[in-house]
C-alpha cells in the first residue's frame, strides 16, 4: 500500500515489522482465534522519533515525503491497506504461503546479511537465507540450517 500510494519502498523485517532505509514504519500483529484471524497494524504517520523502549529508530511517513498530516491521506492509506489485506487473505487461504514467498523474499530486509535472532535468552547467529514454505525464517549457521518461527531479529 505504501508503494502503491506513495512510491515508498518498504521492506519486511521478519517477523512483523515494516521498515524503510530510514527506520521502522509499521508493525503488524496477526493472531488466529477460533478459526478467525485478527490483524493489528500500527503505522507511524507523524515525525521521526527514537523510541527507547524498543531500542530502535522509528520513522514517520511525513519524513518519507508521504505528507500524512492530512486526515484524507491517512484514510486513503487505511483503505488501500484493508483492500490489499482482504485480497491477500483470500489468496493465502486459496494458495498458501508458497504463493507469497517470492514477494516476501524480494522484500525481506537483511537477506544475505549476518544476523542474530534472539528468543528466550538464546541467540542464533547466521546468514539470513530467506523463508521456508511454511513461513519460518531460514538462517545458515556454522552448524548448518537453522529454522525459526519467532524471535527478535537484528543485524550482527
Amino acid at each position: 500500500a505504501l508503494e502503491e500510494l506513495y512510491g515508498l519502498t518498504a521492506f519486511i523485517k521478519w517477523p512483523n515489522d515494516v521498515i524503510s532505509d530510514n527506520g521502522k514504519l509499521a508493525g503488524i500483529l496477526i493472531q488466529t482465534v477460533d478459526r478467525h484471524t485478527i490483524f493489528g497494524i500500527g503505522i507511524n504517520t507523524f515525525d521521526n522519533l527514537t523510541c527507547e523502549a524498543i531500542n530502535q529508530d522509528v520513522i514517520g511517513l511525513t519524513a518519507d515525503n508521504c505528507h500524512m498530516e492530512s486526515l484524507d491521506r491517512r484514510i486513503d492509506l487505511m483503505i488501500e491497506i484493508v483492500n490489499s489485506l482482504a485480497q491477500s487473505v483470500e489468496e493465502l487461504r486459496d494458495y498458501g504461503y508458497p504463493h507469497f514467498k517470492p514477494t516476501v523474499e524480494s522484500r525481506l530486509a537483511w537477506k544475505d546479511k549476518d544476523v542474530v535472532i534472539s528468543l528466550e535468552g538464546h541467540e542464533t547467529v547466521g546468514k539470513l537465507q530467506g523463508t521456508l514454505d511454511n513461513g519460518m525464517l531460514l538462517l545458515m549457521t556454522d552448524e548448518g540450517e537453522s529454522h525459526h518461527i519467532s524471535g527478535t531479529l537484528r543485524l550482527k
